[in-house]
């Protein structure tokens, strides 16, 4: 079992699922009619999850929390979001901070520090490593490269000049 599957009881339904409940039923009743029959691929358990950490890529999403929205076994949602998305929620999540850090290095003024918060890393450090693993530079990097050539600079003269 990985780290990040921990039990959920079934006491307490996560707020914000009603979607989920009328796709997949509630204890008490079964799936609505608009239940899809057979599972598709990439199952659409998977695709909720991904929705939900797409949506809120800052959130501390783990697969035992995802595995509760969607009424999986934390083994079973692992392996399925694995096989479906080809990485693990924790990579997932992370490849979806980075995009999210891109977006705003692009479209803000904010420093580092800020848009690693926005961005849902611990740090700028933390921002810094996975940005770096990424896409093979760092933040400051991008930023000055990608602005000089939306700008229609050669980013090449503008590394020269700095």
């Amino acid at each position: 079992m990985s780290p990040d599957c921990e039990p959920i009881s079934e006491a307490s339904p996560t707020p914000g699922t009603a979607a989920i409940d009328l796709v997949l039923g509630t204890p008490d009743r079964e799936p609505g009619p608009e239940a899809p029959v057979s599972s598709p691929t990439p199952d659409y358990r998977v695709l909720i999850a991904r929705a939900r950490i797409d949506a809120e890529p800052w959130k501390a999403w783990t697969a035992a929390m995802l595995a509760a929205e969607v009424r999986l076994s934390c083994f079973e949602f692992s392996r399925k979001f694995n096989n479906d998305i080809g990485m693990s929620v924790p990579k997932y999540r992370e490849m979806r901070r980075v995009k999210t850090a891109k977006l705003l290095l692009l479209s803000t003024c904010l420093n580092t520090s800020e848009i690693a918060a926005q961005s849902g890393f611990f740090d700028k450090s933390h921002l810094c490593r996975a940005f770096k693993l990424a896409t093979r530079t760092t933040p400051q990097k991008y930023r000055k490269r990608e602005l000089a050539i939306r700008a229609g600079r050669n980013p090449a003269a503008t590394q020269e000049g700095a």
